[in-house]
């Protein structure tokens, strides 16, 4: 009697897909736009100014539904003061107790905020201890922080680190240049960049256009890729 042993084929791990957070900046000026994004059926970040017209309005919708909220918040750029960052700012020539309050009172701003990042901040963002005060306040809401990148002397991401505040880097801006093309090409860069090192943050802004590439993408990014929060990237 001859025994045939079938070989017990060992069961494949399920591959992790490449993880993809988008963020949509500079969300307070425009309604429906932000509405627009907040009805994909991918789960987009909104990161909204503290300040502008209809902040409060929108943040209030962004609680209602399924998306996560930032806060954009305002910091001195280069070319300040030709190169306006808004109302309440963050600037260099801030104490830590004007920095700590302005950081407070826009968190409070915007009920069920999850994280930050910056809006603006290319000067602001090189100063280590001013990026320090910014982020023990941050730690204090225990929320995370997403490091921009507006220049590459940034020292958030490191500072945050330092700090044991969850943090994350972003990979690319999607839509600098709204030419269909050219945000199709930036599309391309940062799902690859996803598929490479497994995970990427793109950052983009409120146009119609961003919007339509969102659209667009929605099938191939849900069925090859995982799209989550910002918050289950850093954590």
């Amino acid at each position: 009697l001859k025994l045939y042993l079938k070989a017990v084929e060992p069961v494949a791990e399920t591959a992790k897909l490449p993880r993809v957070v988008f963020i949509i900046d500079d969300i307070g000026y425009d309604i429906a736009i932000a509405e627009g994004f907040m009805g994909l059926k991918i789960p987009v970040c909104l990161s909204v100014l503290p300040d502008a017209p209809h902040s409060k309005e929108i943040a209030r919708d962004i609680a209602k539904s399924n998306k996560e909220m930032l806060l954009h918040l305002p910091m001195e750029p280069e070319g300040y003061p030709e190169v306006n960052p808004g109302n309440n700012a963050l600037m260099l020539s801030m104490k830590r107790e004007a920095i700590q309050k302005t950081v407070r009172e826009s968190i409070e701003k915007l009920p069920g905020v999850k994280g930050v990042n910056h809006h603006m901040g290319s000067r602001f963002s090189q100063d280590y201890v001013k990026m320090k005060h910014v982020l023990d306040e941050i730690k204090k809401h225990n929320l995370y922080y997403i490091d921009s990148r507006t220049t590459n002397l940034t020292v958030a991401f490191k500072v945050a680190k330092a700090l044991g505040v969850p943090a994350a880097e972003k990979s690319l801006f999607i839509d600098n240049d709204l030419d269909e093309k050219t945000l199709t090409y930036q599309m391309e860069r940062l799902l690859g960049i996803a598929r490479s090192r497994g995970e990427a943050i793109g950052i983009g802004h409120p146009h119609p256009e961003t919007l339509d590439i969102l659209k667009k993408y929605t099938v191939q990014l849900i069925k090859d890729y995982e799209v989550v929060p910002a918050s289950e990237l850093v954590n």
